[in-house]
């Protein structure tokens, strides 16, 4: 039988590796899916429009409206714990998580704006993708450096540690 028609009963990774509950990711998986299946068509837009080129070169916010059935709280959660890890899984510079619909917040710079929308538990969420806030690091190229030509804090540590 050729590899590629097997069935593999073991995990891809070891699970002693995982920083989270393999049960509990499992449950994560569809919140995180469909907020990444609105995020990318936004982002095509926007490549499509001639404003980015990379995916690095967008600032990503989730907007996750109050729901009278409380299942806004549920997808909030899912995306709050994974808070410090959305914009490495989402392939951007940086994500917000807003709770209400107030297109001012962050005051993100108007050069472009494109909004997605998506569903999840029921709760009609939207993301919007915007120009970098910061300059690009030249070590990770991710757009969270202070100013241009100099490395974001998260380089700079690597950098310092490594010397």
């Amino acid at each position: 039988m050729h590899p590629l028609q097997q069935l593999y009963t073991d995990p891809l990774i070891d699970t002693n590796r995982l920083s989270i509950d393999p049960v509990e990711l499992k449950n994560d998986i569809p919140v995180l899916m469909a907020v990444h299946g609105a995020i990318k068509p936004a982002l095509e837009q926007a490549r499509s429009a001639g404003h980015v080129g990379s995916s690095l070169q967008s600032t990503v916010k989730i907007h996750v409206p109050e729901t009278a059935d409380g299942n806004h709280n549920a997808v909030l959660s899912v995306l709050n714990k994974h808070a410090d890890e959305l914009a490495d899984m989402f392939v951007v510079s940086t994500v917000y998580i807003k709770t209400n619909q107030d297109t001012n917040s962050n005051n993100l710079s108007s050069d472009f704006s494109f909004r997605q929308e998506c569903e999840v538990h029921g709760v009609k969420a939207y993301v919007e993708v915007h120009p970098p806030e910061h300059a690009k690091c030249p070590r990770c190229w991710r757009y969270v450096a202070p100013q241009e030509d100099t490395l974001c804090s998260r380089c700079e540590d690597i950098v310092q540690a490594s010397q």
